[in-house]
């Protein structure tokens, strides 16, 4: 990740739709060279696009919406190596379990749900390994991260939880090479720190936690395991990086040196899978910051120009790159997706095109790739 919903953030045989066999076999095989894009929408309901994989431009499917049947979807991951997507119900502590037909329309699983030990807001997922989410602590109850097995049908089933360092949990992320888990909490200011075991077992660190900025709303790990940063939400905002032991995982004191100032509010962070690039999703002056990422030193520097508007007047909620590195996406609670491509050469962003999704968005899995 960071490890985006395509992120961040991936054809199956159907079940509970008609004309499909029921059964949740996966077939990894296909003819067709199409791409997807698929929006999680406030009314718990997940619309399908097509994706044109040279200009990025999303065009509403035929297929129609397809329910969670959970409440306050706001998040989910698109495995892309075995085809299933996992969506989190941050109210109903549920997660929702897909898989795709032939039509690439999502269909739940016969199990189509499995319940959490509280609320939710992220995932993060091994392909074909394990599962993990953040369970935020209510009343006093102690906060935890849940393991979960993944089956080859896409079922997940829980398996442990850890306890994890902080009350309210906005996100957690894998490393690249799955090794390590990282929970961010924006009410300790913290991040929790795990070792990934060859089972998906996760054990805290010697240090199990270290102290971020105030008031972080989400951070990024860049693609070489070296750097994590972190977005401050506040009218002026700004990154920070922390620095990562590559010998083991264990995530350094932050780096107050590296301040790098970013648009008002920010809401998100993405690192390019390039390692060169990472962008900021900015609310409160709806734009989105362009940072170049110095590779050796993790040192952050604005492009120029530094920002491209990022929704008109249109408030943005969450934001993705697809798969390809192609192209980046921006939802909004005005029914709208806004699609930007990427300058392959300078990271710059220009905007593309703009869509109607059938309500405000909650949040973006993009699939990209042969189908």
């Amino acid at each position: 990740m960071i490890r985006p919903l395509l992120t961040a953030i991936a054809v199956t045989t159907c079940l509970a739709f008609s004309g499909c066999p029921d059964s949740e076999t996966v077939s990894n095989s296909s003819s067709s060279t199409s791409s997807y894009a698929y929006v999680i929408n406030s009314d718990n309901a997940i619309s399908q696009f097509d994706l044109n994989a040279a200009t990025g431009a999303l065009t509403a499917s035929s297929n129609p919406a397809v329910s969670t049947t959970g409440n306050n979807s706001i998040a989910g991951y698109l495995d892309l190596d075995n085809k299933f997507m996992y969506v989190v119900n941050q109210t109903s502590k549920t997660i929702s379990m897909f898989g795709f037909d032939a039509s690439s329309k999502p269909y739940l699983l016969s199990t189509p749900t499995v319940a959490t030990d509280g609320e939710i807001r992220s995932i993060a997922v091994s392909p074909g390994k394990n599962a993990y989410v953040a369970n935020i602590a209510t009343s006093g109850d102690t906060s935890t991260v849940g393991v979960y097995s993944v089956a080859s049908s896409g079922v997940l089933t829980k398996v442990s939880t850890v306890p994890s360092y902080g009350g309210s949990s906005y996100q957690l992320l894998l490393s690249g090479d799955d090794k390590y888990l990282y929970v961010l909490h924006n009410d300790t200011n913290r991040i929790s720190m795990y070792t990934v075991g060859t089972n998906g077992a996760l054990t805290s660190m010697t240090t199990p936690f270290i102290a971020t900025i105030d008031f972080p709303q989400s951070f990024a790990i860049h693609p070489s395991g070296k750097f994590i940063y972190v977005a401050r939400y506040a009218s002026s905002g700004y990154v920070y990086r922390h620095d990562i032991d590559a010998a083991t995982g264990a995530v350094g004191s932050l780096q107050i040196s590296s301040q790098t100032a970013v648009g008002q509010s920010p809401r998100a962070i993405r690192i390019h899978s390039s390692g060169k690039y990472a962008y900021v999703l900015n609310g409160g002056n709806r734009t989105i910051s362009m940072l170049n990422i110095n590779e050796t030193t993790g040192e952050l520097t604005a492009m120029t120009p530094s920002f491209v508007a990022s929704s008109g007047t249109d408030f943005p909620n969450s934001f993705a790159i697809d798969a390809s590195g192609k192209f980046l996406y921006v939802t909004t609670y005005s029914d709208k997706v806004y699609a930007f491509q990427i300058d392959q050469s300078n990271g710059a962003l220009t905007a593309s095109s703009t869509v109607t999704t059938a309500t405000s968005s909650n949040n973006f899995i993009m699939l990209s790739g042969s189908w």
